[in-house]
């Protein structure tokens, strides 16, 4: 049996990791509605989606299509925060514009 200093330190470690994992992805957005967003080891594409206080991810999985919607809780001309959600948790994901040469 875990105690809750134990689960505690899990969820603490999960955090981390997760927070690991996110700063190396990196995201493209591009004017004609396509993405691009992955990191050194793998990408992922497909096209998106922006209905008034949320984003969809729409890819194309062999001849499965798959959507995934979050929503935009603040967004500016250098960044994007969007909330993630599951049934367990949450997490605030701030994506931050670093323009790249045409």
């Amino acid at each position: 049996m875990q105690t809750d200093t134990m689960k505690g330190n899990q969820i603490e470690v999960a955090k981390f990791q997760l927070r690991d994992i996110l700063m190396k992805l990196i995201y493209e957005f591009k004017p004609d509605g396509s993405y691009l967003t992955g990191n050194p080891s793998a990408s992922t594409e497909g096209n998106y989606e922006l209905k008034k206080h949320a984003i969809t991810f729409i890819s194309k999985q062999g001849e499965e299509v798959k959507e995934k919607s979050f929503e935009i809780e603040k967004l500016t001309k250098d960044s994007l925060i969007l909330l993630m959600q599951n049934d367990q948790t949450s997490l605030k994901v701030k994506l931050i514009l670093t323009p790249v040469a045409p």
